[in-house]
This record gives C-alpha cells, structure tokens and sequence, in this order.
C-alpha cells in the first residue's frame, strides 16, 4: 500500500480530495489528511508515509522550522503545492528538501495523476535489482551511483557507459557497441570519444576505476578480477 499524506488548510479542498480518490477507486494507494504543518509534522512521527503534499505555506519562522522536522522526520518524497509565480515560496521550498511541485490552481485529478506517478516510479524502483561490480553500484532505472557506499556523481553520458558496462559485467563490450548505445546511430564522430569517456569515468569512481579494463582493439569491460588492466 503506497500511503499518502495530503496537508492542506482548507477544508473543502481536503473534502473534495478525498471524494475524488473514492470515485476512482484507487486501489494500491491510502491518503491521510492534516489540516496544518503541525498536526502534519505528529502525523508523520507517528506514521510511515511514501508521501507527503504540502498545501500549507511555510511562512514564518515557525512554518519553516516545522517544514524542516518534516524532511527530518522522513525520507519519504515531498511534494510542495504552490503558486509556482510566488518566487520566495518556491525558494523556501527548495531550501527545505521539496522534490516536486504541483502549480496552482490544481484539480484533484491533476493532483491524483502526480500521485499515481510517484507511486508507479517508486514500485519500479523496488523492483529493480541493483546493478553491481566490486563496490561499485548502480540502480538503473535512477542512475545513481556509489562507490564502496560513498555517493558518485557522473555525467549522463557517463552514467549510461557504467550501466552498459555492469549489464555485461566480466564480458567485453566494443567501441561501437558503446557508441550505438551511449551517442546513438546517428554519431558521426571518431571511437576516440569512448577513450576520452573511458578515462573520465575511471577517474570519477577513483581507485575503483581500474576495475574497467581495456581490451586491445575491441573495448573494455569491467570485472572484479585483477591482474592487467588489457586482461578481463
């Protein structure tokens, strides 16, 4: 069950809310309701929540402290509904960890439709098996990266070259596979750029990076095994 958390000041649109996710039957997802940040913040203590959507401004210094011991108090996605005009709001929301926003004025569809696409990316997220090699580990479906544990930042390009790398894992995986796969069929450029990556790549995973071995006149892989750097 994917649990939501809807605060919002207005009791109408909380009501209407709620009739809307009962008229379509949304199986799979819960929605609670509070009607300000603090009684939010008591629910989210004493709760466990996939989501929060915050309609309550964080003015003050008072909403603001309140919004941080959300982040605080959860790991969980966060979605600030704001009007996306009011510059200060959407900063205050950023600083305080927002991950998506949901413009006004809004429907309960629109709003319902942002749910269920959290709800679907999250349950494809858990259903992912890590891709691994050595320390270093990848999820696919979000990219990220992480060495022996420490959080990697990689370009897209390069993230796209590690995955295919770790798909194939203790194979050899040739320039214009990489190519095809990373640049596309449309590059017209030189395979030395799959060098120039390759080198770039090593360097941001550190002394992991000799894990990717190059072998001569075909490509690279990457494995556990060591010995030299053109054996797989």
């Amino acid at each position: 069950m994917f649990k939501i958390l809807f605060i919002e000041e207005s009791f109408d649109m909380r009501e209407t809310v709620k009739d809307y996710f009962k008229s379509v039957a949304s199986q799979g997802l819960s929605i609670d309701f509070a009607y300000d940040l603090q009684r939010g913040l008591e629910k989210v203590r004493n709760g466990s929540y996939d989501l929060l959507m915050v309609d309550c401004k964080p003015s003050g210094e008072m909403g603001i402290d309140t919004c941080r011991r959300l982040r605080e108090n959860s790991s969980c996605a966060i979605v600030h509904i704001t009007s996306m005009e009011d510059e200060d709001e959407v900063e205050q929301g950023y600083a305080l960890s927002a991950d998506e926003y949901l413009a006004k004025p809004y429907s309960p569809s629109e709003l319902y439709t942002m749910v269920s696409e959290i709800a679907d990316k999250k349950s494809k997220m858990n259903n992912v098996t890590t891709i691994e090699c050595g320390g270093i580990r990848m999820n696919p479906v979000t990219g990220i990266v992480t060495v022996d544990g420490r959080l990697v930042e990689l370009t897209p390009r390069s993230a796209k070259m590690l995955g295919l790398l770790l798909s194939n894992k203790n194979s050899v995986v040739s320039r214009d596979e990489i190519l095809n796969e990373v640049w596309g069929d449309g590059f017209g450029g030189s395979e030395r750029v799959v060098d120039n990556h390759i080198k770039k790549l090593r360097r941001s995973l550190g002394r992991k990076g000799g894990l990717i071995r190059t072998v001569k006149g075909i490509g690279y892989g990457i494995s556990e095994k060591r010995g030299r750097k053109t054996c797989l």
